[in-house]
């Protein structure tokens, strides 16, 4: 009887735990979608850290998300964060995003080369075209050097369904296909 109320109580907790998650991501999605709409407007693309500076789509994947400035734990739950010190979205160079294998991320278990990714900025949608993937140690950062040419590169943890700490890194690179063209409102596939 104390082994099933004990289970009750923890799967009732994780329950929970995992409503909280969901619940507070959606509400600071919408938030954070309003405050990078007005940034839009305004033109500025100035934001502090866990503030939307763009959002993702991969279509052919269903994937749509904010980019959040940052990667603190906080920022990836929520969102995809922008690793500091790459380019910003809509800037020449490598952009590095960063996310959770168990949340938006899971998606790029699936990516293929020639997938489409939309990256929104303040000054539009850019297109990119998936190159190639790799699996790397976490503490080689090669993949996120500055380059000249307009680049996104995608960063989670690997493998997909690890449990704990994850000995790898899952990259994906994409060159830029298509210029930014202007937005108003918000994209999605």
């Amino acid at each position: 009887m104390y082994l099933e109320l004990a289970l009750l109580l923890c799967a009732m907790a994780g329950i929970g735990s995992y409503g909280y998650v969901w619940l507070d991501r959606i509400v600071y999605e919408r938030r954070e979608t309003a405050v990078f709409e007005r940034r839009v407007r305004s033109g500025s693309e100035a934001a502090a850290k866990g503030e939307a500076i763009g959002e993702i789509a991969i279509p052919r994947l269903g994937v749509r998300a904010l980019i959040l400035e940052g990667v603190d734990e906080g920022t990836l739950r929520r969102g995809i964060g922008h690793i500091p010190g790459t380019a910003l979205p809509n800037e020449m160079g490598n952009i590095g995003l960063a996310g959770h294998r168990d949340t938006v991320f899971r998606a790029l278990r699936n990516i293929r080369e020639a997938d489409i990714i939309l990256l929104t900025g303040v000054r539009g949608t850019t297109e990119y075209r998936v190159d190639w993937t790799s699996k790397v140690r976490p503490e080689d950062v090669s993949v996120l050097r500055r380059r000249k040419r307009a680049e996104l590169t995608l960063v989670t943890c690997y493998p997909f369904h690890y449990v704990g700490p994850a000995p790898e890194r899952f990259v994906v690179r994409a060159s830029m296909v298509g210029e930014a063209r202007a937005v108003s409102g918000r994209t999605g596939p």
